[in-house]
């Protein structure tokens, strides 16, 4: 005797199907990058505040904004839709900026400084603080306390000497 046999799957939907994986701290301008490596999952909406950043498995978008931005995943099926959220801090940049008194630079307050002149990192020059000794386009690198760091825009700056006079 042969019957007709059909065979249900049952499917469970969990949260499990929208699982958000990816670093959880930047800093501001950088590319953030978060993945869903769920099965069964026909159409992904990644969400930060009410706008759709992407509709793919990966999301790379830049973050500007500093404080706590949520990220929201959206996964779905033809049976069920899942949800899932991070916080992702988002930490200030430094001002990157100095000013030029005499033969002096003071960079804007940071943790951490390097010097350049015309676009060449000066070896040793890495404080707040940097005494020029020849003209050029100077410019800073300042990190702050989070890591994140930025460039200044360059500045020409005139090596002012003194000389001393001789009698010879």
């Amino acid at each position: 005797i042969i019957t007709n046999t059909t065979w249900n799957t049952i499917y469970e939907c969990t949260q499990a199907l929208a699982t958000i994986e990816g670093e959880l701290v930047y800093c501001a301008g950088e590319t953030v990058s978060f993945q869903n490596t769920q099965q069964y999952v026909e159409q992904y909406q990644w969400i930060e505040d009410n706008e759709i950043l992407g509709e793919e498995s990966v999301l790379s978008t830049t973050l500007n904004e500093n404080g706590i931005v949520t990220i929201i995943l959206e996964a779905s099926n033809p049976l069920c839709i899942a949800r899932d959220s991070v916080d992702v801090l988002v930490n200030p940049l430094p001002d990157a900026s100095f000013t030029l008194s005499g033969n002096f630079l003071t960079a804007a307050e940071g943790a951490a400084y390097q010097w350049y002149l015309n676009g060449t990192a000066i070896p040793g020059a890495n404080n707040q603080i940097y005494e020029i000794s020849e003209d050029g386009a100077y410019s800073v690198q300042i990190s702050n306390e989070f890591g994140c760091t930025e460039f200044s825009q360059e500045s020409f700056a005139a090596y002012v000497g003194i000389f001393e006079l001789t009698d010879e």
